[in-house]
C-alpha cells in the first residue's frame, strides 16, 4: 500500500485504513447504514455505496469517512427507506407480572 502521507487527493485516508481497520470501518458503515445502502470496498481500494431504492448511481468516495459523510448528504436529501430488521420471533417472550 502506498504512503499514508497527504497529497491532497485524499489518498492519505485510503493508505492509512489497512487490514484489520479495514474490516472495522466496513462493519461500522454496514451497521449504520445497511438497511439502506449496499456498501463495499472494491479491489482497486474504492469505498462506494448504492441506495436499495436504486435511484442514482454509486457514490465513491477513497476512505470510509469521506463515504459516510457523502451518505449523510444523500440521506438528508432523500431518505431511503429501510429494510425491515430481522424479524425477534426467535427471542424468548417477556414475562410480566400483573400488580
Amino acid at each position: 500500500m502506498g504512503s499514508a502521507q497527504g497529497d491532497g487527493t485524499g489518498h492519505e485516508e485510503a493508505a492509512a485504513v489497512a487490514g484489520g481497520a479495514l474490516d472495522d470501518a466496513l462493519a461500522a458503515l454496514w451497521f449504520d447504514w445497511d438497511t439502506a445502502y449496499l456498501i463495499e470496498v472494491t479491489g482497486d481500494g474504492e469505498w462506494r455505496a448504492r441506495r436499495r431504492d436504486d435511484l442514482g448511481g454509486w457514490l465513491a468516495a477513497v476512505g470510509p469517512d469521506e463515504l459516510r459523510q457523502m451518505i449523510r448528504e444523500d440521506y438528508a436529501v432523500k431518505p431511503v427507506p429501510r429494510l425491515d430488521p430481522p424479524a425477534g420471533d426467535d427471542l424468548p417472550a417477556a414475562d410480566v407480572a400483573e400488580p
